[in-house]
């Protein structure tokens, strides 16, 4: 699986419930459509977790922060886009809306 892609641990269960459709990466991110999955932030090694979710990545698109919707946001499980903003910056302290971000949409494979 080429698309390994790190998620906060808290994360986790608003994914499996469904509620977590979309993430948000700082910067233009390569990631191929298809299958993927969902590590752990705090795993050490790739290669060796615990848990992991799998995951049919459908859809990449670009944009500056300030140009995400509310409903973009919805999806990543913030209340509105200015919350995803400030979201955001817990995992990126210096990201502003004027930067670029990957909005990676995918769907959870059982």
């Amino acid at each position: 699986m080429s698309n390994v892609i790190r998620l906060a641990n808290e994360l986790f269960p608003a994914v499996l419930s469904g509620e977590k459709k979309l993430t948000v990466r700082e910067g233009i991110r390569s990631y191929s459509l298809g299958s993927a999955c969902f590590i752990p932030s705090d795993s050490i090694d790739p290669r060796n977790f615990d848990l992991d979710i799998d995951i049919m990545i459908n859809c990449l698109t670009y944009k500056k922060i300030k140009d995400v919707t509310n409903k973009e946001a919805l999806a990543d499980g913030f209340k509105n886009a200015q919350h995803m903003l400030k979201g955001l910056q817990k995992f990126y302290p210096d990201i502003k809306e004027d930067d670029l971000v990957t909005l990676v949409w995918f769907k959870l494979i059982n």
